[in-house]
């Protein structure tokens, strides 16, 4: 089952590549950065799954925090001087999964909260998790009264570590509580992304661009190995 939906979610990525690459006009940056787009939204097709299927708990509190940061990190990233669509695509995709993945969950405890089973669809916030979120409401002060795109997104991005705590927090408990699968996906994303931005053609690499991706891996690597505790599920 793992290997067929593996192969089902990436064949689109794999096609929409190839039709890339006949272009002429296509980059070795743009390939990457189109890569980093088709493998992000594969794992939030891999993560829907489980969450349809209950076979993950969901933490609640990041996943309300990352759709908010996640609009603030692409408009503030697109914004950025230099910018292009290869290495927006990453930013972009993940807020429409964001926004997919919140609003799933959402529905599913809504119904739930309908029918007469008691089951929990995701793991409830705690109360210092409604703190966090203003690290990024503060970012978004920052692009939108001081109209400083980089400052806000490098605001946004380094304090998003604080946004992992609770996923990190309740997947040391529980391990089960998540999947490796979908978190190796959105690893390699970032690092395909990461190439995008080495590769953009700009003569100097913008590092708060480059900043986004390479934070973003790390983050994400963490959740993979807590998750990866309880081997191949």
């Amino acid at each position: 089952m793992h290997v067929k939906f593996l192969i089902l979610t990436l064949t689109p990525c794999i096609i929409g590549v190839a039709v890339l690459w006949q272009s002429e006009r296509i980059t070795i940056g743009e390939i990457f950065g189109a890569s980093s787009f088709f493998l992000h939204i594969a794992a939030y097709a891999w993560y829907l799954r489980d969450i349809i299927a209950q076979k993950i708990l969901p933490n609640i509190s990041s996943w309300l925090m990352w759709l908010f940061g996640a609009w603030i990190e692409y408009l503030t990233y697109n914004s950025i001087t230099g910018s292009h669509w290869s290495t927006s695509a990453l930013p972009f995709a993940c807020a429409l999964g964001m926004s997919s993945i919140v609003l799933v969950m959402l529905l599913l405890q809504i119904n739930q909260g309908r029918s007469t089973s008691s089951d929990i669809r995701f793991v409830k916030p705690e109360k210092v998790d409604y703190l966090l979120i203003t690290f990024d409401v503060t970012a978004a002060a920052i692009w939108l009264f001081w109209d400083a795109p980089e400052f806000a997104n490098i605001v946004a991005v380094s304090t998003s570590i604080v946004t992992f705590i609770p996923i990190w927090r309740s997947t040391y408990k529980a391990p089960t509580n998540e999947r490796f699968e979908p978190w190796a996906l959105w690893s390699c994303a970032y690092l395909a992304m990461a190439g995008a931005v080495v590769l953009s053609g700009n003569t100097e690499i913008n590092l708060a661009q480059l900043f986004y991706p390479l934070y973003y891996l790390v983050l994400h690597a963490v959740v993979l190995i807590l998750a990866a505790r309880t081997g191949y599920r």
